[in-house]
């Protein structure tokens, strides 16, 4: 597109939204001076003639946008001003007819919406040559300069995002919208929250206490956190709950012509690790102390298999360098997974925290960063379908609370709804369900204490919202106890060794 078509268009804009202000036209002046700002400062090739009017013309516009608030746009006045800087008169006797002609507010929002579209994909495409322009000279030419490659390709990717292409009128960050004129169509809403059970979107996990308080179980599309200090099985909750909902649910795809999967990405352990885990809570859940070094890896191997993917279930497992690694690089693998012909269930990462915030918004409150990656990354799984799980570290102000003599089985309790997280004191806010953790050691042995402090959508039960669980004298993982009896303690004060041992 021409300069000359770009400052026509920037008038129609302005002038369409000036003449329908008062029904809340967000209006594009901020628009229409970066078109402007581009205009002076990119060198086209032009003739003397030509570079005056256009010089003319922008600084015409520059009216416009400095007038915006005060003066009433008139048409006369306005093809006057242009008859003194275009030569075309027939141009402009179009722009005139176009400003005046009869439309309904309706049409006239459509335009504004168009206009702004058009004026955004030629300030974008600017944008976009210019970017890539800096990233293949510093690439080309600066490469002993760059350094971490890694780190270079995330910057590169997160400015990348920031150029806006193509038609925004639909919002990618829309998730759902509904007309609820149309009956129809909040029924189908209405009637798949009833049926959530047997539609697939409702998993629940192995253990009875937390499907209680929980509503069922944990939900496709849900951003779920476990909040504990370091080394109070925060990541062993995740791996236990993200086996459990495998375990214990039969896929129901959306798309049946897909194969139902579930991803775990691991940013802190390695695969020896993550597996061994594994092994051990299968074997906890099954009854048996058998520890990974106790059989072959043939053997080990085909058992997590077998009862991880006996309900219809594909899993895979990735360990990933979290330097080198952004949120879109998460969004990405799922998208891989999606064009391989997989429907994605469930997401564990363990940690989402370790993942870089480039291309997060940081508005300089501490931990801004972290929680606009919490809200990325909860956003996406909300559009997917995807449930997310993630353990995450409490603020050290829970260690304070430990040094000033609160008991190690009031600790849940104590920071209940208080927002005790690390980095960002306001991680609640994005979250979908928060769960809190903490272990502590009483007579008969160690108990993992449990509390849900937020579950978006439903009113928590306060009487279920508190639990604990004995960990297994054999040190292997916690088991799961929904096909059994429910082995949840709801008072250590009152706990009997030998009635609360698990095997």
């Amino acid at each position: 597109m021409k300069a000359l078509d770009a400052l026509l268009i920037a008038i129609r804009l302005l002038y369409i939204e000036k003449s329908i202000e008062k029904h809340n036209s967000s209006n594009s002046v901020e628009l229409v001076n970066n078109i402007i700002e581009l205009l002076s400062t990119e060198k086209r090739p032009l003739s003397g003639n030509r570079q005056d009017i256009i010089n003319n013309l922008k600084a015409y516009v520059k009216t416009f946008v400095d007038t915006y608030d005060k003066d009433v746009y008139e048409p006369n006045l306005i093809k006057q001003s242009l008859l003194l800087i275009l030569e075309n008169k027939d141009l402009i006797n179009e722009l005139i007819d176009d400003l005046t002609r009869e439309s309904s507010l309706e049409d006239k929002q459509k335009r504004i919406l168009r206009l702004r579209s058009i004026l955004n994909n030629f300030y974008g495409e600017d944008k976009l040559k210019k970017l890539l322009n800096r990233l293949q000279f510093e690439i080309n030419n600066k490469r002993n300069s760059i350094g971490d490659i890694n780190k270079f390709r995330l910057n590169a990717l997160a400015d990348l995002e920031t150029v806006s292409l193509g038609n925004a009128e639909k919002d990618v960050n829309v998730v759902t919208e509904i007309d609820l004129s149309d009956i129809k169509e909040s029924s189908e809403i209405i009637h798949e929250l009833q049926n959530e059970a047997n539609s697939g979107l409702l998993l629940k996990t192995g253990f009875q206490a937390l499907n209680a308080v929980l509503d069922g179980g944990v939900r496709r599309g849900e951003l779920i956190t476990i909040t504990s200090q370091q080394h109070k099985y925060k990541s062993g909750l995740v791996r236990s709950l993200f086996m459990q909902t495998m375990m214990h649910n039969t896929p129901e795809l959306k798309d049946i012509n897909k194969k139902p999967l579930m991803v775990f990405i691991s940013f802190e352990d390695n695969a020896r690790l993550v597996l061994k885990f594994m092994f051990e809570y299968l074997m906890s859940c099954d009854g048996k102390t058998t520890t990974i070094n106790d059989i072959s890896s043939d053997v080990a191997a085909s058992y997590i298999r077998t009862r991880l993917e006996e309900k219809g279930w594909n899993v895979k497992l990735l360990v990933v360098n979290p330097s080198g690694w952004g949120y879109k690089d998460i969004f990405n693998k799922i998208e891989e997974y999606e064009s391989n012909g997989y429907e994605v269930f469930g997401l564990g990462l363990d940690y989402l925290s370790l993942v870089p915030k480039i291309g997060c918004v940081s508005n300089g409150a501490t931990g801004a960063d972290t929680r606009d990656l919490f809200r990325r990354v909860g956003n996406y799984g909300r559009a997917k379908d995807i449930y997310i799980m993630t353990p995450h570290q409490s603020s050290t102000a829970v260690k304070m609370l430990l040094r000033n003599d609160v008991r190690d089985d009031e600790v849940v309790k104590e920071v209940y709804g208080k927002g005790y997280f690390a980095d960002s004191g306001q991680l609640d806010q994005e979250q979908d369900v928060g769960i809190l953790g903490h272990i502590c050691k009483k007579d008969d042995g160690y108990y993992l204490t449990l509390a849900v402090d937020k579950h978006r959508g439903f009113v928590i039960d306060f009487e279920k919202a508190f639990f604990n669980y004995k960990f297994p004298k054999s040190g292997l993982p916690i088991p799961g106890d929904v096909d059994g009896e429910d082995k949840a303690v709801k008072d250590l004060n009152n706990t009997e060794s030998d009635s609360m041992d698990i095997f």
